[in-house]
């Protein structure tokens, strides 16, 4: 065997390989348009869903879900320059799971597992500033729309969240992260047996583009959860009554 022979499996047999791939795609997908366009989709998503990464998985299902944008969901974005701001007077006040039923305690308990248990964060979530970005910007993101009967628009949304929108790649950024944060939080209503979803469509565009719950008591249960946790102390004052 050669020196300049490569293992099987090498990183380099890997790359050769998906650029050969990546070349029958191109090629069929000129030949046969509305065949390839019908079966890419689900191809796209059971590759990426093999790579675990979430991130890129929340990004690719915004992009299919918005149609297929003719913005790059691969273009680099810049992250948040700063933190949401904190209430150092904040105290959280405690839910009484017990009186719940069984449909309400359903979407508790998702919440409770997918913020709490599998962020390893103690009982309270005390330890919120351990969460990593994408978590923590959807409790905000939830916490945020939750805390407004007619919802809230994409702007504020996004200053919530400490990102500037004076840059596109900035603009980009943010629209991004709210409509990945909204797909997570919508899957984590299915998991949880919520009929018809747990948002109503969104109207508008860009910033003035709106977000808000489809029923007004699972809003009001999601909000006093939010505010049960010390990291309540990241959600701003809402601008109107909760009732």
């Amino acid at each position: 065997m050669s020196g300049q022979q490569q293992t099987v499996g090498a990183p380099s047999d890997v790359d050769d390989k998906a650029k050969r791939l990546q070349h029958a795609f191109d090629y069929w997908a000129k030949k046969y348009p509305e065949s390839f366009s019908e079966v890419a989709p689900n191809l796209l998503l059971e590759a990426v869903k093999r790579s675990e990464d979430k991130v890129e998985l929340d990004k690719l299902e915004s992009w299919l879900i918005d149609e297929l944008p003719r913005e790059d969901f691969q273009v680099e974005l810049k992250p948040p320059t700063r933190m949401p701001p904190d209430k150092s007077d904040f105290n959280p006040e405690v839910l009484d799971y017990a009186r719940y039923g069984e449909k309400n305690r359903a979407w508790l308990d998702t919440l409770y597992n997918r913020f709490i248990v599998q962020e390893k964060l103690d009982e309270s979530g005390t330890d919120h500033r351990r969460w990593r970005r994408a978590i923590r910007d959807q409790y905000i993101i939830l916490g945020v729309i939750a805390s407004e009967p007619e919802g809230v628009n994409q702007g504020r949304l996004v200053r919530t969240l400490g990102i500037p929108v004076n840059e596109e790649a900035s603009r980009k950024y943010a629209a991004n992260m709210v409509r990945a944060a909204k797909i997570a939080l919508s899957r984590y209503a299915n998991e949880a047996g919520i009929e018809g979803g747990l948002f109503k469509p969104a109207k508008g565009h860009g910033v003035n583009r709106v977000y808000a719950f489809k029923d007004n008591s699972m809003r009001k249960l999601t909000y006093k959860w939010v505010m049960s946790l010390s990291a309540g102390e990241l959600i701003p004052e809402p601008l109107g009554s909760q009732d």
